[in-house]
């Protein structure tokens, strides 16, 4: 039921938005239309930017909070069946916060690692990122091909 709750409240969003937003011709030529939505909004350019701020900081913290929780139980379930090196190091659970923290810290590390790579190039990045699709691809193409 969450999805369909989900799914009508958007298109409530949506709907509410396309009549109340105001002029739809300048947010389309802008570079941020979301940011002069909210200037208009709030008739503040200063209200407006804070607002995108705390939208931005907001989104950020819940998404990370996300990838790093599925991360971090990624790489202990991957430990814990020893598909991983050190694995007895990282499949160990805290007992105190009943949290996998080394396949949590193994996770931080790495985001670290490949953040890193920004600074040298963004073409590095991107390559890097690019990576990343493409091993996702071959990872779900080699079990369907040993299927079928």
């Amino acid at each position: 039921y969450s999805m369909i709750f989900s799914g009508i409240t958007s298109v409530m969003g949506a709907l509410i938005m396309a009549f109340c937003a105001g002029d739809w011709e300048k947010y389309m030529e802008s570079d941020f239309p979301f940011v002069d939505w909210f200037v208009d909004i709030l008739d503040s350019s200063a209200g407006g930017s804070a607002l995108v701020i705390v939208v931005i900081v907001l989104l950020n913290f819940l998404i990370a909070v996300g990838i790093n929780t599925a991360g971090s139980r990624l790489a202990w379930s991957m430990a814990h069946d020893h598909a991983l090196p050190f694995s007895n190091t990282f499949q160990k659970v805290n007992q105190t916060v009943q949290t996998p923290l080394n396949a949590l810290f193994l996770l931080i590390v790495t985001e670290l690692v490949i953040g890193l790579v920004l600074f040298g190039s963004d073409y590095a990045f991107q390559i890097v990122v690019s990576l990343g699709g493409v091993a996702i691809q071959f990872g779900y193409l080699i079990p369907i091909l040993m299927l079928t």
